[in-house]
């Protein structure tokens, strides 16, 4: 029998500093070593619904020449043999100057690829066990090129790519094409003919938002700008700073940062992480949807991080923002490092570790990290490269999980107006008086499962239990318990 439960006791979680551990029961010790690469592969994941793990990236195939791949890991860090032939899909055999593949995870299961050619990009599509989607484009394959500058963005089951190259006989042209992956084609319903032209030619699409497209500007070395356009392709002129966001800026000429793409929290706050090369220190910055800095967070809206290699890769959920990437003193001898902070305000997470980092060492020449995930049960999954030879001669690829030694205690607290059916079947709808931001689903053992914005958690994916669920309002965090039948 369902009850509409109100003033219900609540439970918070006692936390305290917290270690992060390798997951021994993922791959050897927590890692899996996939193969060779060539030190310039550009590593990629993502996790399936079911747990699995999408890796793409480059090996040595024959000596001066690499393979693009896909490939998936079952949960446990194994080689999964029914995705592809013998757990990989296979992209190229004889490409001297392979970067790897990226990789979307489609609602339906599969995967799109994007492949960099020169001054092109070949699209296509991976079916859910690992072979090619024949319908999709020409033959399986769909191409754009630009004889210059070239970018692409997702949202949606679309994929936006922006090309500046000479059209003959018109000259330069900078626009941006819809590519619907459904099918493989180029969206004729977009702009002109599937196309909108920009008057202005900029370096980079980094993002594709509430039907705005954000990208970078460099006018010049020492600086770097975003802007948002509307679908029209007319600048936002309420984005940032009279359309402007300033990423970096230097009058130094001998001071040289590095910029590479944003991160966006689940509100679509912006995440802008920018390494000064010279000081080997990283700064990521905290703006609102609209390109405004939020102030509370770190110090007046920036976290510093010393001792930075490369920018880090930025993972953001309601509560936590967690980064990879690597730490050391210079560009030959550096680890793996991983960072936690409450996205509040910026503080470290000492519930993660010890000052909220975690620094690897697997007695590698070096290591770092190329794509961060986090996992249902509660675990980061990293992929990256060891180098262990000098000069980069000898290149791994890895995927890495850890978990942390310590889950949350749970101690009895004060009460609060909630109001809910429990048991829940489909979804817990919670009703409050106050505003609800947004809802984390625990195992009643403190495993992380999932978080929704709003109210209502959907359910029907949970197995029969109790569970715990952490609600995000304008008074603060609140955790209430409810079972699943």
């Amino acid at each position: 029998m369902k009850k509409i439960l109100h003033f219900i006791l609540l439970l918070f979680p006692f936390l305290t500093t917290g270690q992060l551990i390798h997951d021994n029961s993922f791959g050897d010790n927590g890692f899996a070593f996939l193969s060779d690469s060539n030190s310039m592969s550009l590593i990629r994941s993502t996790i399936q619904p079911n747990g699995k793990i999408i890796v793409s990236g480059t090996r040595n195939f024959t000596p001066g020449i690499q393979q693009e791949f896909v490939m998936r890991l079952n949960s446990d860090g194994s080689v999964d043999n029914s995705f592809g032939t013998d757990g990989y899909y296979i992209i190229n055999n004889a490409f001297t100057d392979a970067n790897g593949p990226d990789i979307y995870l489609l609602s339906n299961g599969q995967l799109i690829c994007v492949s960099e050619l020169e001054h092109a990009l070949l699209f296509f599509k991976l079916n859910v066990d690992g072979t090619k989607d024949v319908a999709f484009g020409v033959a399986g394959n769909f191409q754009l090129g630009a004889n210059i500058n070239i970018s692409y963005a997702f949202d949606n089951d679309y994929l936006y790519v922006y090309t500046y190259g000479f059209v003959s006989p018109v000259g330069y042209i900078a626009k941006i094409t819809k590519v619907d992956v459904g099918v493989g084609a180029i969206d004729m319903t977009f702009g002109t003919n599937g196309s909108l032209v920009i008057d202005s030619p900029f370096q980079r699409l980094h993002a594709v938002k509430a039907n705005q497209f954000i990208a970078e500007v460099s006018p010049l070395v020492a600086e770097s700008k975003l802007k948002r356009y509307h679908l029209d392709g007319s600048p936002d002129a309420n984005f940032g700073i009279n359309g402007e966001l300033l990423v970096y800026h230097t009058d130094n000429p001998n001071e040289y940062f590095r910029f590479d793409d944003l991160s966006f929290g689940p509100d679509n706050s912006m995440y802008v992480p920018v390494l000064n090369i010279g000081t080997g220190t990283e700064q990521v910055q905290k703006f609102d949807a609209d390109g405004h800095l939020i102030t509370g967070f770190g110090n007046s809206g920036t976290i510093v991080i010393p001792g930075s290699l490369y920018p880090h890769f930025i993972h953001a959920d309601s509560s936590k923002l967690t980064l990879a990437g690597a730490h050391g003193a210079s560009i030959n001898n550096y680890n793996l490092e991983l960072l936690r902070y409450n996205v509040a305000d910026g503080s470290v997470d000492e519930t993660f570790n010890p000052g909220g980092s975690y620094i690897e060492n697997q007695n590698g020449f070096s290591e770092n990290a190329e794509s961060v995930q986090l996992t249902t049960d509660g675990g980061i999954l990293v992929t990256g490269e060891i180098q262990t030879g000098a000069s980069f001669t000898a290149t791994q690829i890895f995927v890495a999980k850890y978990i942390p030694s310590n889950l949350p205690v749970l101690q009895l607290a004060a009460t609060r107006n909630y109001s809910f059916e429990n048991p829940v079947a489909d979804e817990l709808q919670v009703f409050s008086a106050d505003t609800i931001q947004s809802m984390d689903v625990f195992g009643i053992d403190g495993r992380f499962i999932k978080t929704v914005m709003g109210s209502t958690a959907p359910t029907s994916d949970l197995s029969a239990g109790v569970y715990l669920c952490r609600i995000a309002s304008g008074k603060g965090l609140s955790t209430i318990r409810f079972v699943k039948n």
